[in-house]
């Protein structure tokens, strides 16, 4: 009988032994943020603008008297990248003054200087931030018809809205 009493204790302690798996569903509640499709830059182009010459992916040129207009939209999230991709420049060695346009969006403007087959040539940028893409107009000209373009980049720059 202390056999048999043994045997039953054994066989109650080791049905409690045996381990068991627990499962747990988890589930992704963050979905990854979708890219919104790009809005289009608006602007009052100046009467002596000719036709568009260059049409791309990102963009398109415009040539006028003496300058050039460049309307260009960019992935945002990087004002670096986009600085480097319009001007050259590495984003610390240019000054990029931030402001706010009219429809509230975050507004970059610089201008930068290059060397083409025309000579020494002045550029200037504005760059519209709405969060997922930067929206760019710039203009290209040479250093030396650059004083006597100001006032019509001034009016041109000012049209932009996205």
């Amino acid at each position: 009988m202390k056999i048999m009493i043994a045997i039953i204790v054994a066989a109650l302690l080791m049905t409690g032994c045996a381990a068991t798996e627990t499962f747990e569903k988890v589930q992704d509640v963050y979905k990854g943020e979708t890219l919104k499709s790009p809005g289009e830059v608006k602007i009052q182009l100046p009467p002596d603008t000719g036709k568009t010459v260059l049409t791309g992916a990102q963009g398109r040129v415009y040539f006028c008297e003496g300058y050039e207009i460049a309307i260009e939209t960019f992935i945002g999230g990087d004002l670096q990248r986009t600085v480097k991709n319009i001007s050259g420049y590495d984003y610390e060695n240019i000054t990029i003054f931030e402001t706010v346009a009219s429809s509230g969006l975050k507004r970059y403007e610089f201008v930068w200087t290059s060397v083409g087959a025309e000579g020494e040539l002045v550029g200037r940028s504005v760059i519209i931030d709405d969060g997922s893409y930067h929206y760019c107009v710039s203009m290209l000209a040479n250093s030396e018809e650059v004083g006597s373009l100001q006032s019509v980049w001034q009016e041109v720059l000012q049209t932009i809205a996205v």
